[in-house]
């Protein structure tokens, strides 16, 4: 998609206007999200802009399909860092989005074995991925669980 978060959602600038000198996070949401085309995110991007809950209606569908193809990407911390952000993600963002949610579920479903295996419950990150995953599988049984059914 080559248009930016700006044109496709409208502008966020008034948001950051408390202050006239923006933090170095304020600077980077607002670069991403005004001036980068969404098809030149980098996944570090992608996992930052998830992570702040800018842009979820279309960021997340390009997480998924980067999820898809590697579940454990490293796009800038530790493998596995988008997949943690993505299911970090306010469980309401997934109850108002069953096709996502079941695609990401899909996702840990048919990849289980593999995160078991290359996460060391040793790591802090890892244990907290993991974790991660276990509340989101939980939204289900949070709520009506036919509602998830695809």
């Amino acid at each position: 998609m080559d248009n930016t978060l700006k044109f496709l959602e409208g502008s966020i600038t008034l948001k950051f206007k408390k202050s006239k000198i923006l933090t170095p996070l304020e600077e980077r949401i607002l670069t991403l999200y005004d001036n980068v085309p969404l098809n030149k995110y980098s996944f570090d991007d992608l996992r930052f802009m998830i992570l702040q809950e800018f842009g979820l209606s279309y960021l997340i569908p390009m997480g998924l399909n980067v999820l898809k193809e590697n579940p454990l990407i490293e796009s800038a911390y530790y493998e596995g860092d988008l997949l943690s952000a993505v299911i970090k993600v306010d469980k309401t963002y997934w109850l108002e989005n069953k096709e996502e949610y079941n695609k990401l579920r899909e996702i840990l479903r048919t990849n289980i074995i593999l995160i078991n295996s290359r996460l060391d419950m040793k790591c802090k990150t890892d244990r907290e991925l993991l974790s991660n995953i276990d509340s989101f599988n939980q939204i289900i049984n949070e709520s009506n669980y036919k509602y998830f059914e695809k």
